[in-house]
């Protein structure tokens, strides 16, 4: 019965129509000029409203307008200052990774000089030689506090340059 609906040619012109096997709903956009719609005595503000309405098998409308609505906000995707700028989303994106690219490896640029200059100058690696060693055999013998405190060492000596130079300096012995 439902399943060859007739609807006229009007209805069908400027309407979507969607065909069920019991009921065929129309459905149409609504833009309304004042942009609200009250609810509740309440005014909500709005852009376009989705109603949706049964359809009989003759084509004639079952049910009211008071099926059910959707509200669709519409939001700005970007801000009006690109668009003064006439950037698009994808190349502001592939500007930020430039930027983020570039930060890298200028941070890598500047900041090894000072780490290779204090590491290329050490006096007497061998101190720090023992050191690590000594962290492991702590580990080794399972003396975790003793490997904690050597390594908090080991740490502190490596992030001071002043304690760096004066770990690893050459112990002077009688030369006679």
């Amino acid at each position: 019965m439902y399943e060859n609906p007739t609807i006229s040619d009007e209805q069908f012109g400027h309407r979507f129509v969607y065909f069920n096997y019991s009921f065929k709903y129309m459905t149409r956009l609504v833009v309304k000029p004042e942009c609200t719609t009250s609810t509740e005595g309440i005014p909500v503000r709005h852009i376009v409203t989705l109603e949706q309405y049964a359809i009989g098998h003759d084509g004639s409308v079952i049910g009211t307008a008071e099926a059910p609505q959707f509200l669709f906000f519409v939001s700005k995707v970007s801000s009006s200052y690109l668009r003064l700028l006439n950037i698009s989303t994808p190349s502001l994106v592939m500007t930020f990774a430039m930027v983020y690219l570039l930060s890298f490896k200028l941070r890598d640029i500047l900041m090894t000089k000072p780490f290779e200059l204090t590491f290329r100058e050490l006096g007497d690696p061998s101190r720090l030689m023992r050191l690590c060693t000594s962290i492991s055999i702590a580990r080794e013998a399972k003396l975790y506090d003793l490997e904690h405190d050597l390594y908090g060492k080991l740490i502190y000596i490596l992030r001071s340059s002043e304690a760096l130079i004066r770990y690893t300096q050459y112990e002077m012995k009688n030369i006679v």
